[in-house]
């Protein structure tokens, strides 16, 4: 009997985590305060789950806990972020990491 064919596994693309990123971005915009938190007085943390690609761009953005009148600002500024690329044996890996975003009325 023929043997069976060759099955090629092709590599799964790698993901690091990183946990708590804010202090490696080259570029962490800050989210707007919303006008109906401000009316309401809302404050607090958000974590936003971030997923980054291999050139340093956000290419997902999850609020994961945080008031959620103040979650969808910190998801639109964590889109606009910008970190340098991360190097696994020196090849440019995907990211996950939170970014936090501490909304205070001064």
């Amino acid at each position: 009997p023929e043997p069976p064919p060759i099955r090629k596994i092709e590599p799964k693309p790698l993901v690091k985590s990183k946990g708590v990123i804010n202090g490696i971005a080259t570029h962490l915009p800050k989210p707007p305060y919303p006008a109906v938190a401000i009316a309401t007085n809302v404050q607090g943390s958000v974590d936003v789950q971030v997923t980054i690609d291999e050139s340093g761009k956000v290419v997902s953005s999850k609020a994961i806990n945080g008031h959620p009148l103040l979650r969808s600002a910190a998801e639109r500024a964590a889109w606009n972020a910008k970190f340098k690329p991360t190097l696994l044996s020196e090849q440019p890996v995907k990211v996950t990491g939170v970014i936090v975003y501490k909304f205070a009325r001064n």
